[in-house]
């Protein structure tokens, strides 16, 4: 980290304006951003002023700089998820020579009184459930359907093609989609169902993040 990226902190942004974080979703219950830092990147200092959980598309490495501490290396797996609280100001550099992608997912005050659906059933044939984090009022877990497979997703839920593998997403809401882009998100509101259907020749991952208490 260079002395200039060092001292970035004196400005702060908020995450939703530094460039890297792009707001995708933004509810009552949650926000989501789709981050993408480009090989030897940097961002501007940011503030994370809500509690959030982030999800790691493939492998990476990065340093953190925080505002107040030292600027430690960190060296994630694909599928990586962790829950942080809120506060965090820091800049991030990407060491690696392919993007930093990752989805931030920002929980709002009234996320405490959403209650959580039903999770996706891991019986239903060509659907592979793989849970990454269940927390107080976030769950996150990633979907393998193999080709021709398909599963319903109860709201409050977020839905993200974090890989561009392409699905099929139908809602009442949007009817039909195709999520194949790593900023392909959809919201699913509290009582309604969407329908992920893979329709390509090869499996497809799809990380679900359903929101509220249990």
């Amino acid at each position: 980290m260079s002395s200039s990226q060092a001292n970035a902190c004196a400005n702060v942004v908020a995450v939703a304006d530094e460039p890297h974080h792009h707001l995708v979703i933004d509810t009552e219950w949650v926000r989501a951003y789709a981050v993408e830092i480009g090989p030897g990147k940097s961002t501007l200092c940011h503030l994370h002023s809500l509690r959030y959980l982030m999800y790691v598309a493939g492998d990476a490495e990065i340093v953190s700089a925080p505002r107040n501490g030292e600027a430690r290396k960190h060296h994630y797996l694909d599928m990586y998820c962790e829950f942080s609280p809120a506060g965090l100001e820091h800049v991030v550099e990407n060491l690696a020579d392919r993007p930093f992608r990752n989805l931030i997912f920002e929980v709002l005050p009234a996320a405490e009184k959403a209650r959580r659906s039903d999770l996706p059933f891991a019986s239903v044939a060509g659907v592979r459930m793989s849970p990454l984090y269940s927390g107080e009022t976030l769950c996150a877990e990633l979907i393998e359907l193999s080709s021709g497979a398909q599963t319903q997703v109860t709201g409050p839920a977020i839905v993200a093609s974090a890989y561009e593998d392409a699905v099929e997403f139908i809602s009442p809401e949007h009817g039909a989609r195709k999520l194949e882009d790593f900023q392909d998100l959809e919201y699913i509101p509290a009582g309604s169902t969407g329908l992920l259907r893979c329709e390509s020749g090869k499996p497809v991952r799809v990380l679900v993040v359903t929101v509220g208490s249990e």
